[in-house]
């Protein structure tokens, strides 16, 4: 990774550098004279241009038609099937916003994997570059790697069957698991204030923006979503809004999220070069027979 002027990158697109190598790997030297056939390739930079803001649009547009699916899935299963057992209704869970395994989950587990990766990588720059709060980084990549895997072996729902077993809570907190979620998000904030003081304004505010909308969605609505359940039930029109609000509105704030890491990206690093292996041929010792 190399690290240039931030000045020099205004324009929206990161461009990652990634060598083209033909060969195995290199010969230790003085080996040269052994060498029969093959040839040495020089190393080609293969450059792709990465928009955050083309990434976004093109995110929101999925996301989008992920949840106007995943609403139109659901009233059939509760509203238009014999009964949510019927064998179209299993079929149609997979494309269920609420349900778990479906294709809207698997999306939110891989979207979330993508913000450990980008956070990783910049906690990896700030390491190189000697900038302060390099593990803040690290730890929000642990953080959401553990997302991602629960938003596909759902350890929350498990968590939410066992506190509503034993604290029998009804209303808002019928969802018992908002309780730890809301100590949690208490604790990271109190943590990570200085950390999101430290930043240039424009990510801080995407920061905090991108957290409300994935939060306000993930705990708010699903509290909200447990007083529909004590007045008209989970199969209701009414519940079908709600959890498709709630899942739009976490889906849009990692898109959000995401924007806002691959923009710190451009605007402090600019250019990023994987290396790969040195460039080498493929030789064999003069006298050798197959």
């Amino acid at each position: 990774m190399s690290t240039d002027n931030p000045s020099q990158f205004d324009t929206p697109q990161m461009v990652v550098h990634v060598p083209s190598v033909s060969g195995d790997a290199t010969l230790p030297p003085g080996q040269s004279d052994a060498i029969t056939a093959g040839h040495l390739h020089d190393t080609e930079p293969l450059s792709i241009e990465v928009s955050p803001a083309a990434i976004a649009r093109r995110l929101t547009a999925l996301v989008l038609v992920l949840a106007a699916v995943g609403a139109i899935v659901n009233i059939v299963i509760y509203q238009i099937a014999p009964s949510p057992d019927h064998r179209i209704a299993r079929l149609l869970y997979r494309f269920d916003l609420g349900h778990e395994p479906s294709i809207p989950a698997w999306y939110s587990s891989v979207a979330l994997l993508a913000c450990c990766g980008l956070l990783a990588l910049i906690g990896k720059f700030a390491g190189r570059t000697g900038r302060s709060f390099r593990w803040h980084w690290y730890a929000l990549a642990v953080i959401f790697l553990l997302m991602a895997i629960d938003e596909a072996v759902m350890f929350h729902e498990m968590l939410d069957n066992a506190l509503h077993q034993l604290l029998q809570t009804s209303g808002a907190l019928y969802f018992s698991w908002v309780l730890p979620a809301i100590a949690f998000v208490g604790v990271l904030v109190i943590c990570y204030r200085p950390f999101l003081w430290h930043l240039e304004p424009r990510t801080r505010w995407l920061f905090i923006a991108a957290g409300a909308i994935f939060v306000g969605g993930a705990v708010g609505m699903e509290m909200v979503a447990g007083l529909i359940h004590d007045s008209y039930g989970l199969e209701s029109v009414a519940h079908t809004i709600s959890q498709t609000i709630e899942e739009t509105c976490e889906m849009l704030g990692i898109v959000l999220f995401i924007y806002a890491l691959l923009d710190y990206l451009l605007r402090n690093v600019g250019t990023v070069r994987f290396s790969g292996p040195p460039a080498t041929a493929i030789a064999a010792p003069s006298g050798e027979t197959s």
